[in-house]
């Protein structure tokens, strides 16, 4: 029996789907602090190094410390604050190394913006760990991670990865590959008006799924980023990463899902009254919003010529753990 998580936008439950607890073990790790726009998440993970870097806790949960806005909307006492409460709980724990990185709230700062709460952070993460690094990543990097994240699970190759956030979306894959779009759930829910169908207080009915796919489908064909993004991708098995999909599965009450199940979902959802999808196990802060969630996801499928979707495990922290990029001991000998 599949227990039902509650429906949420990417923003809100980033907050929700992290253990609020203190660490007793491991005893030395790599820190990865994930400043993200929603909260602050500091995950540690234990990992092995040879020949690369193993990640021996790609499932450890990460807490979030300290206000619910993210570091990139902080004051300096909030940033102080917000660091201080992270590193209060793992108090005891051997960090070989603390990388802070920020995402989707930093790159939406003007560049000087950017530059003056990193420095905020790097002075206050000096107090607590002399081993430690700063900066804002991309969001190609970002989705780079989230496939690393997705390999130390599965420790193959042969997969790629979607991952929907609430501002950008990431694709990666074995390639090499590695792209973004600003159009998450909740920005391009404003980009694209959003279309009548898509509407909170639109009325269900037999078509408004479709209705609703149709309209989202000709606002992303005229992006400009739309023919990159959107182009043939050295696919193999493709892992979806964030919160909305989580949403969609916990509905679904499996592991995995074709584009046809995903269609027949929404237009069940899309045709339902809010009471009726609230039964499916959908809150009701969150069911006026469902129809959407289903249509902009099928919606990036179609486009993606994406036949079936399994659902992934955690986000880009993880990969992060064992990336060569901040931590050189994880580099390939070949590529020393």
């Amino acid at each position: 029996m599949h227990r039902r998580a509650p429906f949420h936008l990417f923003a809100t439950l980033m907050l929700l789907q992290c253990s609020l607890f203190s660490y007793s073990t491991p005893e030395s790790v790599h820190l990865i602090i994930d400043a993200g726009s929603s909260g602050t998440r500091f995950c540690a993970y234990e990992v092995q190094v040879a020949d690369g870097c193993i990640n021996e806790t790609p499932d450890l949960k990460c807490f979030v410390a300290g206000a619910e806005k993210g570091l990139a909307d902080q004051s300096e006492a909030e940033i102080r604050a917000t660091l201080h409460a992270g590193f209060a709980r793992l108090q005891g724990v051997q960090i070989q190394r603390a990388v802070l990185l920020g995402t989707g709230g930093f790159r939406k700062l003007a560049t000087w913006q950017q530059k003056r709460q990193m420095e905020f952070i790097k002075n206050d993460l000096a107090e607590y760990t002399p081993n430690a690094t700063a900066e804002v990543i991309s969001g190609e990097m970002e989705g780079r991670l989230s496939w690393l994240s997705m390999r130390s699970i599965l420790r193959s190759d042969n997969h790629s990865i979607l991952e929907t956030g609430g501002a950008t979306i990431q694709w990666a894959d074995g390639s090499g590959t590695a792209l973004s779009i600003p159009a998450g759930l909740n920005d391009f829910h404003i980009l694209s008006g959003p279309p009548a169908s898509c509407r909170d207080d639109a009325i269900p009915e037999k078509d408004r799924f479709a209705r609703c796919a149709e309209g989202l489908q000709r606002t992303l064909r005229s992006q400009k980023w739309y023919s990159q993004f959107f182009a043939s991708h050295d696919k193999g098995t493709v892992y979806v990463l964030g919160s909305a999909w989580r949403s969609i599965f916990s509905i679904r009450g499996d592991h995995r899902i074709t584009i046809d199940e995903l269609k027949d979902q929404g237009s069940r959802v899309c045709a339902s009254s809010l009471d009726a999808v609230n039964a499916m196990g959908v809150p009701s802060k969150f069911s006026a919003r469902s129809c959407y969630l289903h249509a902009y996801q099928w919606t990036l499928l179609s486009e993606l010529q994406i036949t079936e979707v399994h659902m992934g495990n955690g986000s880009w922290p993880p990969g992060a753990a064992v990336s060569p990029d901040y931590f050189a001991e994880c580099a390939l000998p070949e590529n020393l």
